[in-house]
Order: structure tokens, then sequence, then C-alpha cells
């Protein structure tokens, strides 16, 4: 079972957890998303997540070691590079993919139009079941996912992490 926190705007948040539990449940993965905000982050400090995925800096400055707590201890950590400006992530052991519109980013969106956006994975990654994710293009509906741009990609990095064998799409 997977254990994913969200740290995001509640609308965004939202948008993140219907897109997971509707690609979820087509391939039948167990999973539980968790909001991480600041007024619940001292409660769940000491859940272990697998992933966290950060889409904005939502988390109060007092409660910033909590916040660092939880991505120790997490395999894998996907922060939205535009958005969030964080220095905790320098001293973690997790495997960190950067989604966004910085050429830096480990996926960036290379265009967009109406009907869909093209990410462009720009370094590989292994994800949680051990598949090489290559740097490729990938033409993404943006029909089939709720929220804005940012959100429809943070989900889609999350697909992508969580991806099996028997699931794996063809791009």
């Amino acid at each position: 079972m997977a254990f994913i926190g969200i740290v995001a705007q509640k609308k965004e948040e939202n948008d993140i957890e219907k897109n997971l539990k509707s690609y979820f449940e087509i391939y039948g993965q167990k999973h539980t998303i968790f909001p991480i905000q600041s007024d619940n982050i001292e409660n769940m400090k000491n859940v272990k997540f697998e992933t966290i995925l950060m889409c904005a800096d939502t988390i109060c400055k007092e409660k910033q070691e909590c916040l660092r707590q939880m991505i120790q201890s997490a395999a894998y950590v996907i922060v939205n590079a535009d958005s969030v400006k964080t220095t905790i992530l320098k001293e973690t052991k997790a495997m960190i993919i950067t989604y966004g519109f910085q050429a830096k980013a480990t996926i960036t969106m290379s265009s967009i139009n109406d009907e869909d956006m093209i990410l462009c994975i720009q370094r590989e990654f292994v994800n949680i079941n051990h598949i090489n994710v290559e740097p490729q293009e990938i033409s993404i509906s943006l029909n089939k996912l709720l929220g804005n741009k940012y959100s429809k990609m943070g989900s889609f990095v999350l697909e992508l992490l969580y991806e099996s064998q028997k699931n794996k799409k063809s791009y």
C-alpha cells in the first residue's frame, strides 16, 4: 500500500487526489493519500510516507521542522520547481523529482494547447516498481485530468512513479 503525502493548496490537493483515485482504481493498486497542512502536520510527523508531493509552500515556518522530518523518511519527493522554494530538501536522501517550466526540472512542460500538453522527461529515474522512466516526450490529454496545469503535471508524475509493468502505458 502506498502512503502519499500532498503539500498543496486545498483546491489543488483535491484535484490531485481525485486524479490519483481514478488512476489507482483502474489498476487495482492500494493507496492512501494524506493532505499535509500546517494545522495537521504535527499529528502526522511520525507517518512514514513513501512519497511526498510538494506543490506549494503551504507549511508555516514554525512547522517546517516537522516537514523536514517527513521528507527525511520518504523514499521519493516530487516538487513543483516553479512554486516550492524551501531549503529543507538539500539534506534528504530521498529521490527528488522536480516538475514545472524551469529548464532544469526533471520533467518540464514543453508545450500546451487547449487539448493537450507535451511533457518532456529530461532525466531518467527509477520508479517505485523498479522500472526505468527514460527521457522522452509524452502527450497528456488535458480532458482526462482535473485541475490547473501544475496539479495535472503533479498527478501525472505520481502516475509515472507508481506505474508497473502490467499497467505500463505506451506513450
